[in-house]
C-alpha cells in the first residue's frame, strides 16, 4: 500500500466537509498560532477514517 492510497477512498461529501472543516478552522484559528495544530487535528482524523474505508474496501 502507498501512504496516499487510503485518501483516494474518500467521497466527494468527506471531502467537502474536510475543506468545510479547514476553512472553518482557518476562520477561527487564522490569527493565532494554534492554526497549524487544529489543521492537523482535521487532517488526522480525516486520514484516519480513510484508512478505515480503504481496510474495509480490501476485505471485500
Amino acid at each position: 500500500m502507498k501512504r496516499t492510497d487510503h485518501l483516494l477512498l474518500l467521497k466527494d461529501h468527506e471531502i467537502a466537509e474536510l475543506i468545510n472543516a479547514l476553512r472553518d478552522a482557518a476562520e477561527e484559528y487564522g490569527r493565532a498560532q494554534q492554526l497549524r495544530a487544529a489543521f492537523a487535528r482535521i487532517v488526522k482524523g480525516v486520514v484516519v477514517r480513510g484508512e478505515i474505508n480503504y481496510k474495509k474496501e480490501r476485505e471485500l
